[in-house]
């Protein structure tokens, strides 16, 4: 004959079971893709912005001389653009540094006809 104190404990332990998978079980991070800095241009800033937005990217800022835009990409979404027909070249963006600096000095030049 089951007893009320047979059903607490039956009770008990149900629950303790199902605290102890509940504190087993842990979310799982989701690390975010690593990103680097690119450069992505195409015939004009404004189809480079949008080939970016097209594969998830924002424009960090744009390089109108040289048709292109800046941005920080991962790896997929690099991959996504080199393969866009619309996209010229994707290169990655690099810190240069100068070496040496070369001073000159023009007194009295004359510079004509541009």
């Amino acid at each position: 004959m089951t007893t009320i104190r047979d059903l607490r404990l039956v009770a008990s332990a149900a629950i303790f079971v199902l605290l102890a998978a509940a504190c087993a079980v842990r979310p799982a991070v989701v690390e975010p893709e690593p990103r680097a800095g690119y450069i992505v241009q195409a015939a004009g800033v404004e189809e480079a912005a949008r080939a970016v937005e097209a594969v998830g990217g924002v424009v960090t800022h744009e390089l109108a001389i040289i048709r292109a835009v800046g941005t920080r990409l991962t790896a997929r979404q690099v991959k996504a653009l080199r393969e866009r027909p619309d996209v010229r070249r994707v290169f990655e963006d690099a810190t240069l540094k100068v070496s040496s600096v070369c001073a000159v000095a023009a007194g009295g030049a004359i510079f004509e006809d541009k």
